[in-house]
C-alpha cells in the first residue's frame, strides 16, 4: 500500500525506510520504517512507525544520502559505517549522522569510509607504513652495488627491504 502526501507528492508506503521526523519521540531525531498507515484520526493520516509510535504524514520526509562509501555502498543518517582516520590509519565503526549530537559526521578530507570491514582492513594495509627510512636507504645502498640500469636497482631495493 502505498500513500501520497497532497502537500508536495511524496509517496510513503509500507516498509519504507530512512524516513526522518524533524519533530521526533523523546526529543532527538530518529530514522524511522513505516509499518502501516492509521486513518482513525479524523484530521490527518497518522503513521505507525517501526518504534511502536505514530507520527502525521506531514511530520515525516525521506532521509537525504549523506555520502558514498569507498566500496560503493550508499550512507545516510542512522547508518553504520567503518571510519579510518587517513593520518592514523586507526578504524572505529560510527553511526553517521548531519550533527555531531547524534552520530559521527561525514569529513572526507580527514576520513575514508567502508561498509565492509573487510575492505577497511585492505585499504589500511595498503596504505600503512612499514619501512622507516633508514630501511629505505640501507635497500638503495645495497642496490647501487648493483648495475645501475632500473630494473636491476628496483629489484635490488625490493629483495634488500
Amino acid at each position: 500500500m502505498a500513500v501520497k502526501r497532497i502537500i508536495d507528492s511524496e509517496i510513503f508506503e509500507i516498509n519504507d525506510f530512512r524516513l526522518k521526523s524533524e519533530k521526533p519521540f523523546y526529543g532527538t531525531k530518529t530514522i524511522y520504517t513505516i509499518q502501516g498507515f492509521d486513518n482513525s484520526n479524523p484530521d490527518y493520516l497518522q503513521v505507525d512507525l517501526n518504534t511502536g509510535g505514530k507520527l502525521p504524514i506531514n511530520a515525516i520526509t525521506h532521509a537525504e544520502k549523506l555520502f558514498t562509501t569507498e566500496d560503493g555502498v550508499d550512507i545516510f543518517e542512522g547508518d553504520g559505517c567503518y571510519v579510518i582516520d587517513k593520518e592514523h590509519l586507526s578504524m572505529a565503526y560510527y553511526t553517521m549522522a548531519t550533527d555531531s549530537h547524534h552520530g559521527a559526521l561525514w569529513i572526507p578530507h580527514k576520513n575514508v569510509y567502508f561498509i565492509h570491514k573487510v575492505n577497511a582492513e585492505q585499504y589500511i594495509k595498503e596504505h600503512e607504513k612499514k619501512y622507516s627510512m633508514n630501511d629505505v636507504k640501507k635497500a638503495i645502498r645495497k642496490s647501487f652495488g648493483c648495475s645501475r640500469d632500473y630494473d636491476t636497482i628496483k629489484n635490488g631495493i625490493i629483495d634488500n627491504l
